[in-house]
């Protein structure tokens, strides 16, 4: 996100290069709704809790797609809503902050990953890590809640997904056939 995490990484690469031979990284600054990246030039986009923060998260999907190769995969972990939250948490700086003030619902989710041509999506959920956050009795959890419903937990709303998509192989257009 910062010209300094990219030095940090870069560092980091530098020292992976020399203790391993291996130079199979490559750091660009940019914004994940306008990737730093050519057209069908990435074979595998993996993010972890990245797209939840994202104001304009049609657009990543999108950006996702437009990066892929043909038969590219898409490999994501992030945060996902079984019910809407209430407004007071979606303007809580520390649920942003928080990954949670930005997921939205996990079929929204899929909807724009349809929208944006993936295939062969796959969403699996896995409510454990917020049940065990509420559990916890950490901040973020406490000032969710307490928003909440009387008797409502932050495991009734929010849940850690994983994704996995697919751009198709050849795309098919209105009218016109295959298009490869």
């Amino acid at each position: 996100m910062t010209p300094e995490m990219i030095t940090k990484a870069r560092e980091n690469a530098d020292a992976f290069r020399r203790n391993t031979g291996l130079d199979i990284v490559e750091f660009r600054l940019g914004e994940i709704e306008h990737l730093p990246v050519a057209d069908e030039s990435v074979d595998v986009v993996i993010s972890n809790c990245v797209i939840n923060l994202s104001p304009n998260k049609p657009q990543v999907w999108r950006e996702i797609f437009r990066v892929l190769t043909p038969g590219g995969r898409v490999a994501v972990s992030d945060i996902g809503l079984l019910h809407p939250l209430p407004d007071t948490i979606r303007h809580s700086v520390e649920a942003l902050v928080g990954c949670i003030a930005g997921a939205v619902p996990v079929s929204q989710t899929e909807t724009m990953l349809r929208d944006a041509g993936l295939e062969e999506i796959t969403v699996h959920s896995n409510p454990g890590y917020f049940k065990h956050l509420a559990a916890s009795d950490s901040s973020l959890a406490r000032e969710v809640v307490s928003h909440l419903s009387p008797g409502s937990s932050l495991g009734d709303f929010v849940l850690s997904i994983t994704i996995s998509a697919r751009k198709p192989l050849e795309r098919r257009t209105a009218g016109k056939g295959v298009v490869r």
